[in-house]
């Protein structure tokens, strides 16, 4: 496949996947301040092409050492690993063994707005521990890399909203990470926009793992090219993981449901597995593919069977 029918570069990445998953966790539990944002999080990816959906607000800001919400002061306690583990790339996130692997570009972080594109990204590598000539030869390759050139000497104040999404996009390379991690670098952009910043994200995925999140997929969106290039499309509700799949999974299966369950989820397990189904996620939000000739009618029987309280059944796309 061509790079540039590739938004998310699929097919040319050397994957530092390839060795190590690039997210594995085992019963994790992600907090921001005293407030436990997800627990209990396991999960192994397979490739080097992750998209998390939905609400992995807290995984992702534990990964790029944020908030993980709208304020972004430096006052705001950061998203940390409290117990269990998480990796990236086999680094440890909770011992910020991943910082040195991974190159992040958080959603609209804060810039010095009268800073010109060379100078914001000459201060990104030498932050990253590169020595003053180094630090400018490394941002003008990351500017060349990713055909911004032309940009070097615009001020910050000067660019549009998706110029600085880009932005983001080109500082997470500049230091030539093995992962890169894009917190939904298309929000609220409209498609031109989009396209643009999806070609950035073509060339900055190139040689590198990527992971990805976006707060919901849409079959019928400009970014759903995104979804059917990754190799790792991780669902989440209300901080819980509720499915891992592949794209074709996911895509050409439109029977699959996402269920909330208030009360006797164990119950409704049990009864829906006497049926050959398998509820996937929980301990509240689940996932569950239902066969043909089967739908909503069939989990709220089965509900009433087990008396669990089912308040949700939606398909999931």
């Amino acid at each position: 496949m061509k790079e540039t029918a590739d938004p998310a570069g699929a097919n040319q990445t050397q994957g530092t996947g390839r060795n190590n998953p690039t997210i594995e966790a085992e019963d994790a539990r992600i907090a921001i301040g005293d407030s436990t944002m997800m627990a209990g999080l396991s999960l192994r990816t397979r490739g080097d092409r992750v998209l998390l959906v939905g609400s992995a607000d807290a995984l992702v800001a534990a990964i790029i050492g944020s908030p993980g919400g709208d304020d972004e002061t430096t006052a705001s306690p950061v998203a940390r690993v409290v117990s269990g583990s998480l990796r990236v790339a086999g680094a440890d996130v909770a011992a910020r063994e991943h910082v040195g692997l991974c190159g992040v570009a958080p959603l609209d972080p804060p810039m010095p707005l009268r800073w010109t594109v060379q100078e914001y990204l000459t201060w990104g590598a030498r932050l990253g521990g590169a020595p003053r000539r180094q630090a400018k030869a490394l941002a003008l390759a990351a500017l060349e890399r990713l055909g911004q050139t032309d940009l070097r000497r615009r001020r910050l104040k000067a660019l549009a909203r998706h110029e600085r999404r880009a932005l983001a996009v080109t500082l997470a390379i500049v230091a030539n990470p093995s992962v890169i991690v894009l917190e939904d670098p298309l929000a609220n952009l409209d498609e031109s926009d989009v396209t643009a910043v999806m070609a950035v994200m073509a060339q900055a995925a190139v040689g590198r793992a990527v992971v990805l999140s976006m707060p919901q997929l849409s079959p019928r969106s400009p970014a759903a090219h995104l979804a059917r290039t990754a190799t790792d499309i991780c669902v989440f509700r209300g901080g819980e993981l509720i499915l891992v799949a592949e794209p074709a999974t996911l895509f050409d299966n439109a029977a699959i449901y996402e269920i909330t369950v208030k009360r006797g989820a164990a119950a409704l397990r049990r009864t829906l597995a006497e049926q050959g189904l398998e509820l996937h996620g929980g301990p509240e939000h689940f996932s569950l593919s239902l066969p043909k000739g089967r739908g909503p009618s069939d989990v709220l029987a089965a509900a009433a069977q087990a008396r669990a309280a089912v308040t949700s059944c939606i398909p999931l796309l």
